[in-house]
């Protein structure tokens, strides 16, 4: 994601079906560079899952600019 510092400190959560995982913006300087933000974990079911990504709480200003969501296995 990218946020400025009056960005930062805002809340997300990151829903599918039965699972969320809450994550904090972290500032990557301005809404011109991106970062990696980690969220947690979330369950998946078989199949097809359908993913929200929210503001969690109110925000300070814009929540950041999101361009992806990467999921990878648990360890």
């Amino acid at each position: 994601l990218a946020a400025d510092d009056s960005s930062a400190g805002d809340q997300f959560v990151l829903e599918t079906d039965g699972s969320s995982a809450t994550g904090t913006v972290l500032s990557s300087g301005s809404y011109d560079t991106f970062r990696e933000v980690p969220a947690g974990k979330i369950t998946l079911k078989p199949g097809v899952n359908r993913l929200l990504l929210r503001p969690q709480g109110p925000l300070k200003q814009e929540l950041a600019d999101v361009r992806a969501v990467r999921l990878a296995p648990a360890k």
